[in-house]
């Protein structure tokens, strides 16, 4: 869901599957990368973890299209888009 502050209104995001952990969104050029939040900890402290879908949403976009796999935290994975 989105959520405008300003006018208090909220918008489903399209594509984006339920998901228990929530999402985190990190910004990318023209647009955000979204990832699924960790479900469960890495098994070791350098480990991590499972690999994850990543999503690309366009500036002002409505849904979200998948980009590819990833088990690197969304700030690592700028530098790909």
């Amino acid at each position: 869901m989105w959520f405008w502050p300003a006018t208090g209104q909220m918008t489903s995001i399209g594509g984006l599957p339920q998901q228990r952990s929530g999402y985190q969104f990190i910004r990318a050029a023209g647009g955000w990368a979204v990832q699924a939040g960790p479900a469960d900890q890495a098994v070791c402290g350098n480990c991590a973890g499972p690999l994850r879908p990543v999503y690309f949403l366009a500036d002002r976009g409505q849904s979200v299209t998948r980009v590819g796999l990833a088990n690197a935290q969304p700030s690592a994975l700028t530098a790909a888009f």
